[in-house]
C-alpha cells in the first residue's frame, strides 16, 4: 500500500473509531469539507499543514497519527470518558483544558 493510501485509510479509520462523520472532521479540523472529500475521492495525500489540522481536529499529534496501532494501550473507562468529552470540545476549549490540567498537576 502506498503512503498516500495509508494516510487516507488512517484518517478514515480514526473517523470510524470515533464514530465521526467526515463533516465533523472537517469542522473540528477547520478545513473545508470539499477539501476533505476531494482528498478521499482522488486518493491524494494531504499537505503536512492539512494533516496537522486533521490531527488537531482529532485531538492527537502527528506522532500519534503514525503510531503503530497494533501496540495501542487499553484505556480505562474513566480515560475513555475524558477523551470523549475532550474530543467534542473546540480547539480553544481543548487548549484551556490542557492548561487547566497542567496547573492542577502543579498543586501540592
Amino acid at each position: 500500500m502506498s503512503e498516500d493510501n495509508f494516510i487516507i485509510r488512517r484518517i478514515k479509520d480514526i473517523c470510524n473509531d470515533n464514530h465521526w462523520t467526515y463533516y465533523r472532521l472537517a469542522k473540528e479540523s477547520q478545513i473545508p469539507y470539499t477539501t476533505l472529500m476531494n482528498m478521499f475521492k482522488k486518493n491524494t495525500m494531504p499537505t503536512i499543514p492539512t494533516l496537522n489540522r486533521i490531527c488537531t481536529g482529532f485531538g492527537i499529534t502527528l506522532s500519534q497519527f503514525f503510531q503503530d496501532t497494533s501496540k495501542a494501550i487499553t484505556l480505562t473507562e474513566e480515560q475513555i470518558r475524558l477523551l470523549d468529552a475532550f474530543t467534542s470540545l473546540s480547539v480553544e476549549k481543548k487548549a484551556f483544558c490542557l492548561k487547566l490540567i497542567e496547573e492542577i498537576k502543579e498543586l501540592p
